[in-house]
């Protein structure tokens, strides 16, 4: 039997709605989503021997595991930002704005915890000189 591609997504989108249907308004805390049956259905990590950090306490997170130092002063962000550009250009935003005491998709409470107003202002100053700021 041959399909059409229509006939295919068709299919597709059948299945996968079948398959998440169940439970749809039931909220599991991250525990009994691991042991859920959608869990199961993605099988295990795709790289063998990777651990998988939901299973430590606090899930996944960008944050220093606690007795390491944190690599984010601001003199190693401003070196970092003035050897790549082009992550500058993705940062300045976000550094404008924690400059101005805002907190971007939680960026600066999660990576940058112990930063005051000016030091992203400092950063700002150092990696784009000749804007006021």
């Amino acid at each position: 039997m041959k399909l059409t591609k229509t006939q295919l997504k068709q299919l597709i989108k059948e299945v996968i709605s079948e398959a998440w249907d169940d439970n749809d308004d039931e909220w599991l805390a991250p525990d009994e989503m691991r042991k859920s049956p959608r869990s199961k259905m993605m099988g295990t990590s795709p790289i063998a021997g990777q651990e998988d950090p939901s299973d430590t306490e606090g899930g996944y997170t960008m944050s220093q595991e606690s007795g390491e130092e944190d690599p984010r002063t601001v003199d190693d962000m401003t070196s970092f930002y003035q050897e790549n550009p082009r992550y500058w250009y993705v940062a300045e935003d976000h550094y404008r704005d924690m400059a101005q005491g805002k907190d971007p998709e939680g960026i600066r409470s999660e990576m940058y915890p112990d930063w005051s107003d000016e030091d992203f202002a400092e950063v700002i100053r150092a990696v784009s000189p000749g804007e006021e700021y």
